[in-house]
């Protein structure tokens, strides 16, 4: 609904269908979408969620997490 290039625009992608095979990067037919409509992907800071490595758009958002010591602290690299 919003013009390309108009709003800035950030999509969270939470589910993994979102990703590819690997489960650590944005599908490609996605990523291309995105990069169409300059739309950035929203960065995620938390465990458990892969940082994409692809920009998508001339922006960023990155969402920050509290540090809720149970899921932080799991031994998770």
């Amino acid at each position: 609904m919003l013009s390309p290039g108009e709003h800035p625009c950030a999509v969270e992608l939470r589910h993994r269908s979102w990703r590819d095979d690997g489960k650590k990067e944005i599908d490609p037919s996605v990523r291309n979408v995105f990069k169409e409509r300059n739309a950035a992907t929203v960065l995620i800071d938390r465990p458990g969620i892969p940082i994409t490595k692809e920009e998508t758009a001339d922006h960023s958002y990155v969402r920050f997490h509290d540090r809720d010591y149970d899921i932080w602290n799991t031994g998770e690299k």
